[in-house]
């Protein structure tokens, strides 16, 4: 009787176990309000500023580049169908994100033929309906990349162009 029960209660903390550690984690964007005006702020001057430089000329940074760009930069198609999400810099990479409503083999098949060696390399997981299917491809230099990624359970496939900036 006690050697049934202890194997139920050893089966379901196995499961337990199993469940937490497939857990997907969160990432959270905080948002810092602004600082008071007497912090921080230059100093008035009676000299006019120094005219900006086009984008084109001085070299395009993240604050500076739209999903297009990073997209053109990074040189991988946009699966047909994907829109954009967002765009984000986050670890001294630019991030564009798309996402489409196409089935992420698909994509990801679309994306094997696209990119291919001796250009691209490739590497990913795909987990199924428990952790989820996450494929990334990456140029010979690692500085550009492009990820196919579909959540357990997500109605959306996403399709992450990144470029790693100069550090």
């Amino acid at each position: 009787m006690y050697g049934r029960l202890l194997l139920a209660v050893l089966l379901a903390l196995v499961l337990v176990l199993a469940l937490t550690s497939c857990a997907k984690e969160e990432e959270t964007d905080v948002a810092i309000g602004p600082l008071p005006e007497e912090v921080g702020t230059a100093p008035a001057s009676d000299e006019p500023a120094a005219p900006e430089e086009p984008a084109e000329a001085a070299g395009e940074t993240a604050g500076e580049m739209d999903q297009d760009a990073v997209v053109k930069e990074v040189g991988a198609p946009i699966y047909e169908g994907a829109t954009f999400k967002e765009i984000k810099t986050e670890d001294g990479k630019i991030k564009a994100t798309f996402t489409t409503p196409a089935a992420y083999k698909d994509v990801k098949e679309w994306y094997m033929g696209e990119l291919k060696a001796p250009d691209w390399s490739n590497n990913g997981f795909e987990s199924g309906a428990m952790g989820g299917d996450e494929w990334e491809w990456k140029n010979a230099e690692s500085t550009k990349f492009l990820m196919v990624k579909r959540d357990s359970g997500a109605s959306e496939t996403e399709i992450r162009f990144t470029l790693k900036q100069d550090q």
